[in-house]
């Protein structure tokens, strides 16, 4: 079997795998904050989230919801994104949990 004609079975595999759910999480410490660091890293969608810790605020950045993408996550950053996806789902009269 040629180079080319791995590549050309790799990118059909690469195609119809799942991809992961890619999100930019913003991080302010009160809402104020958090709408500063959305304007300043200039991205058109993004999930706001407001650390309510003493210890540094998480630098924002893009998260891949996969399992390596929670991994790079700490477990303070994932609970509370979990809280927010439960609030949204709550709010637009959903009842489905958030499985970590």
């Amino acid at each position: 079997m040629s180079v080319i004609s791995l590549e050309r079975r790799l990118r059909r595999i690469e195609e119809k795998r799942p991809a992961g759910v890619a999100l930019f999480l913003v991080w302010g410490r009160i809402p104020e904050k958090a709408q500063d660091a959305m304007r300043s890293a200039a991205v058109g969608e993004a999930v706001m989230l407001i650390w309510p810790h003493s210890h540094p605020v998480p630098p924002s950045r893009p998260v891949v919801l996969d399992d390596d993408g929670l991994s790079e996550m700490t477990s303070q950053e994932r609970a509370i994104l979990r809280e927010a996806i439960e609030a949204e789902l709550a709010a637009r009269g959903g009842t489905r949990r958030w499985q970590e």
